[in-house]
């Protein structure tokens, strides 16, 4: 057994009490998992990410699904905290640097990192937009770390190297109220005006992190729940099954990453698709887009409006498990009950009402997503 597996078998005990006595449930939906007739397949894991807690979640409930050996791409601003970031790198994380992501010869080198990675039996878990989403949306897939399960499946046809798409989603997303002030601090350090510019930005870009855990650690304390975490994932899927490595590799390229461009592209495509609509609709989300609509509702006015969110979403293949067996009402006072628990809306009376602007178009993204 590997140092950090060793040291995630070990924290994993903690870890689901320290989830049940914060979150009302944790939900994890997808097929039945044979991670021992798969040992000599190396396994990606790629998932959409909103919160640092995805790491923990991942990491535990999929070592206790069987999958071991686990690495976690992670970037900088966690694996860099004090005593969080040394304590995570035990746990399999190693470092991206997002400052140097669009460096070439930094990506070259990231690749082949995980590619030593694969061919060491290690699992891969990714999160390929690059970072959180403080949109709230999917955003565009990195194709480096992606790039790097092309490239080792092609120089080891013997093995089968597979995808796992994975969408985690949050009733209370617990940094949503911090994302401000991080987006602050990552445009001032990125403007590098100075000493003291800096201070202030590493300040606000780690410290909001900081104050959004401390109260998520301590919220059981408090009597405060975070409401439902989902986990949706499929079945694995060979590199094999998404593209045709060998027809679409380019010989002559001075870099292997570049021969593999095409088949780079494909897969990441064809992944941001299946992320797309694994990732499960909630309440608020409706409810959220509603109010981009409009920013005053009566309840009456925002349940007529829901079957045709709904049956909306249901045409482009969304993930609507948690609202087929809801009824409209229930739709709404579930989406207003998450949404005040984020300060996104206010209710006088029987009115709703935007209350924070950000929070509403963060919820709402997932619905309004092209």
């Amino acid at each position: 057994m590997k140092n950090y597996q060793r040291a995630l078998s070990n924290v994993s005990k903690k870890v689901d009490p320290f989830i049940n006595n914060t979150f009302s449930s944790l939900n994890i939906t997808g097929p039945a998992l044979s991670f021992g007739e798969l040992k000599r397949s190396p396994i990606m894991v790629v998932c959409t990410h909103r919160s640092h807690l995805d790491y923990m979640l991942l990491g535990n409930e999929f070592y206790k699904l069987g999958l071991y050996n686990l690495r976690f791409a992670a970037g900088d601003n966690l694996t860099n905290l004090p005593y969080i970031g040394t304590k995570f790198r035990s746990y399999g994380a190693f470092s991206v640097y997002r400052a140097r992501a669009t460096n070439r010869k930094y990506i070259f080198e990231l690749c082949n990192q995980v590619i030593e990675m694969l061919n060491d039996g290690d699992n891969i878990v990714v999160f390929p937009e690059g970072g959180r989403s403080y949109s709230g949306g999917m955003m565009e897939m990195k194709y480096g770390i992606l790039a790097a399960n092309i490239i080792a499946q092609y120089h080891s046809p013997e093995k089968q190297h597979l995808y796992l798409p994975v969408t985690i989603s949050y009733e209370k997303l617990p940094e949503l109220l911090y994302f401000e002030t991080l987006e602050r601090g990552r445009r001032m350090l990125k403007q590098k005006g100075g000493f003291i510019q800096n201070v202030v930005g590493n300040a606000c870009y780690f410290g909001a992190d900081i104050v959004a855990f401390a109260k998520l650690l301590s919220a059981h304390s408090f009597g405060i729940h975070y409401g439902e975490i989902f986990i949706d994932y499929s079945d694995p899927v060979p590199v094999n099954d998404i593209v045709d490595i060998k027809k679409y590799y380019s010989p002559g390229k001075r870099y292997e990453f570049f021969a593999h461009k095409v088949s780079i592209q494909k897969v990441g495509e064809t992944l941001r698709k299946w992320l797309f609509q694994l990732y499960r609709i909630l309440p608020q989300h409706i409810v959220a887009a509603l109010m981009l609509q409009s920013e005053s509702y009566t309840r009456a006015e925002m349940t007529k409006r829901v079957p045709d969110i709904v049956e909306g979403l249901q045409k482009k293949k969304k993930n609507c498990k948690s609202l087929v067996n809801l009824t409209e009402d229930e739709i709404v006072e579930k989406g207003i009950d998450q949404l005040r628990f984020s300060q996104a809306i206010k209710v006088k009376q029987n009115k709703i009402e935007i209350r924070s602007r950000n929070s509403i178009q963060y919820y709402a993204a997932p619905v309004n997503a092209k």
